[in-house]
């Protein structure tokens, strides 16, 4: 199967059952079957087979686009169970973020 670059399962049975797979006679699709059941597909089936899909581009409401560029930030330390936080929000983007700081010194505020 590796020879053939891990083809689907359906795809081995048929190479299996049209005699595309030579210099071993003994082997027969009832075997392959059997060892797909007890051991599973291998990973290298089930690798790198994703369906390959076109993107498609976000549709962009100008209502919504804000007109200001001002964004504001505010910031203030928060105690939570004797440890220490930076918590900052960012206007109008709605971003909150939060950093855990030792102490509360001009560098670790990065004043």
């Amino acid at each position: 199967m590796r020879n053939c670059g891990f083809p689907s399962v359906q795809e081995a049975v048929r190479l299996l059952e049209t005699g595309n797979i030579v210099n071993m006679p003994a082997l027969v699709v009832a075997d392959f079957e059997r060892a797909i059941n007890l051991y599973g597909p291998p990973v290298e089936y089930v690798r790198g087979k994703t369906v390959k899909r076109a993107v498609s581009r976000a549709v962009v409401d100008d209502h919504l686009v804000l007109n200001q560029k001002r964004q504001v930030m505010y910031t203030d330390v928060m105690n939570l169970d004797r440890q220490k936080f930076l918590v900052s929000l960012f206007e109008p983007l709605q971003l909150t973020v939060q950093t855990h700081i030792e102490r509360e010194t001009q560098t670790a505020l990065g004043v």
